[in-house]
């Protein structure tokens, strides 16, 4: 009978995951015992697969045992291999076409969020009227992309038991003909317009419905389409679209570009200082100080104040006042009253030629070259002349040289100022000159027809017309009773050159 003391067995500890399992040895006794095959007897009966890595880690625990067998040894001889999650499907807009403001979805690691992590200038000074409230899109825009999902890899405990991995799914994004998913997942505009994002649906919008003002909380408004604002523009702000504009509130001071139709459904109070740029009608309820041009008609119910418009269509606005300012205009004119009784100069140009203004500009800047040009050139002529007497040989033939200069600009600045002369006056004669004032013509008001200006001197009640009969000469028609009058009988008429240089004298 043997007199050794057994060796306890050893101590085996599962975590209640069963990810990790511990081996202890209690100290004392023999340095070789326990043995391997005693350790791994036990961590089989615990459950634990002993696997080639459990078998190294049990190895290096007993070599530890047999240096100091005295003490106490443990260690994590099993670990399980935990589950690597796979990811679904998502759907990444890039930053800049995002419309909620953000990134796609959340970064997954580090490498991610440097990549978006916060801009190194945003406490740079921000220009608050640019800021962007809506995701503009053209066509040919890539957007962003649909990613596919990433599949996990199961995890094993250890008792070689496999844990399964949560399924992944697919973005269910959907999308219209505005946007392209191309195979690759990358996601391409179709149709210029508003990014509109509601849930895992995505879509672009032809138009821009602004619920309440532009003002510091849009910025600035510069769309691809049709924009309908609820309520009103502030100061300062700009609406530019290539579609028509409806302002359901006031518009304050600021600018307002259509490339189709504006509405401005309360009106536009400029103060000078504000501006409207509309390619087709414009409909307003009034206009007070508005600086301008209009492709096509112009309605107003109201008043017109002290604006300075172009329109190159009619003016219907039959229950309407013009106060001050100038109208140019291009068709028919058709105003409540005209003028005002303290006599505010208040001007109508009638017969607007567009190709003509246009041709006057091409004139313009040819005036300005050959002023620029000329300006040396009669500097040193005028150097030369005072000194005429004492010039020699050489300094005579310059000075013949230059005064042939001066004379050929001379004549040219002539030939094109009498060409656009003679272009404005074929215009005038084929010009609408149709102006209807229902209730009033003031005294001070001022026509400019062609080359003429024409002045009333008193006040005509209406309804009247002014246009001109059959042999092309300026009328006034009484529209109640049919009778007509030579407008000179209520009106000096005068060339617009000649005017001019009065009104310069006057003041």
């Amino acid at each position: 009978m043997s007199d050794e003391t057994p060796y306890p067995d050893p101590i085996i500890e599962i975590a209640d995951d069963f990810m990790s399992a511990t081996l202890s040895l209690v100290p004392g006794g023999p340095p070789e015992k326990p043995g391997m095959d005693a350790c791994v007897t036990a961590l089989r009966t615990a459950g634990v697969d002993v696997t080639p890595a459990v078998g190294e880690a049990v190895s290096a625990l007993l070599a530890r045992r047999a240096e100091a067998p005295d003490d106490a040894h443990t260690a994590e001889v099993a670990v399980g291999a935990p589950v690597k999650p796979g990811k679904n499907g998502w759907l990444e807009l890039y930053k800049e076409f995002d419309p909620d403001g953000g990134s796609g979805e959340e970064p997954d690691d580090d490498e991610d969020a440097a990549e978006h992590a916060p801009d190194a200038n945003a406490g740079a000074a921000v220009d608050h009227y640019n800021k962007r409230a809506f995701c503009m899109v053209k066509p040919g825009d890539r957007i962003g992309e649909l990613h596919p999902p990433v599949e996990g890899k199961p995890g094993r405990d250890v008792r070689g038991k496999p844990i399964a991995v949560k399924s992944v799914k697919a973005y269910p994004l959907k999308v219209d003909a505005t946007i392209e998913k191309q195979p690759d997942g990358k996601l391409i505009v179709r149709a210029g317009g508003v990014l509109v994002r509601s849930g895992p649906s995505l879509r672009v919008n032809p138009d821009l419905e602004i619920p309440g003002n532009v003002d510091f909380t849009t910025g600035n408004i510069r769309f691809s389409g049709d924009v309908n604002i609820n309520k009103g523009v502030r100061d300062c702000f700009v609406v530019e679209a290539t579609g028509s504009v409806t302002v359901r509130g006031m518009v304050e001071a600021s600018t307002i570009i259509a490339g189709a139709n504006a509405n401005l459904m309360r009106g536009m109070a400029a103060r000078e200082k504000g501006a409207v740029r509309v390619g087709g009608d414009l409909e307003a309820r009034y206009l007070d100080n508005v600086e301008g041009a209009v492709g096509g008609a112009l309605r107003v119910q109201k008043e017109i104040i002290n604006c300075r418009l172009s329109v190159a269509g009619p003016v219907e606005s039959e229950s309407a006042s013009m106060c001050g300012g100038r109208l140019a205009i291009g068709g028919a004119l058709e105003l409540a009253e005209i003028g005002t009784e303290s006599g505010v100069t208040t001007e109508i140009a009638l017969g607007l030629n567009p190709e003509v203004d246009r041709q006057q500009e091409r004139a313009d800047s040819l005036f300005e070259r050959i002023d620029e040009r000329g300006e040396p050139i009669e500097r040193e002529h005028d150097g030369l002349a005072r000194n005429l007497a004492k010039l020699s040989k050489d300094q005579s033939k310059r000075h013949r040289t230059l005064s042939k200069a001066i004379r050929e600009l001379g004549e040219l600045k002539e030939k094109v100022g009498l060409a656009m002369r003679g272009l404005r006056e074929i215009a005038s004669r084929a010009a609408t000159v149709d102006l209807v004032a229902h209730k009033v013509i003031h005294a001070g008001t001022r026509l400019r027809i062609g080359g003429d200006i024409a002045v009333f001197h008193e006040s005509v009640s209406g309804p009247v017309r002014v246009m001109r009969d059959k042999s092309g000469e300026l009328i006034l028609a009484d529209l109640r009773s049919g009778s007509t009058s030579p407008l000179n009988a209520y009106a000096r008429i005068a060339p617009a050159d000649e005017d001019s240089a009065e009104v310069s004298r006057a003041a």
